[in-house]
């Protein structure tokens, strides 16, 4: 008897989730929420501003040589990197900020890519071969050149955002 229960309760949750979706579709989106442009900035100095941390560890920790630390910190800059675009997509931003938020997602992106291929040295490195290192290397170079011209980005359009609303 419990079965046929949840099923019958399963069945109405479905009925009527199918009921309200052609209102849910109707009604445009800026009609129903208003620009989360404030609490996005927030978001996205909190998570720029970890990445950086983590980048800045992982750089100091790879110039050391201490590789076991370094694989830590590109680990932890993945997560951080990732846990920003997840967070910054959580927002609706008004027209006027959506740039900022491209060029933030874009930098978030090349730091994710940065770890990766950190890692990816750090393994060369562990397994003796050290011409994949070379590459590995240059790879993660360019990306966090990439990384900082996206920040930079970020930063420039969102003042410039900042700047209009005062």
């Amino acid at each position: 008897m419990p079965g046929v229960v949840i099923f019958f309760v399963v069945i109405c949750l479905v009925a009527v989730t199918i009921y309200a979706l052609p209102l849910t579709l109707a009604t445009p989106i800026h009609e129903t929420t208003k620009y989360q442009d404030s609490e996005w900035l927030t978001a996205c100095v909190s998570g720029m501003t970890q990445v950086d941390n983590d980048m800045k560890s992982l750089t100091t920790a790879a110039k050391n040589y201490d590789f076991t630390s370094a694989s830590t910190y590109a680990a932890i800059l993945y997560t951080a990197s990732h846990k920003a675009i997840a967070d910054s997509d959580l927002y609706n931003i008004s027209p006027d900020l959506q740039g900022a938020k491209d060029e933030y997602q874009l930098a978030m992106d090349q730091a994710s890519r940065v770890a990766v291929y950190a890692n990816s040295g750090i393994e060369e490195y562990n397994n003796g071969n050290f011409e994949a290192i070379n590459t590995d290397l240059k790879q993660a170079i360019e990306y966090v050149k990439s990384y900082n011209e996206h920040t930079k980005k970020a930063v420039k359009l969102s003042t410039n955002y900042k700047s209009k609303k005062n």
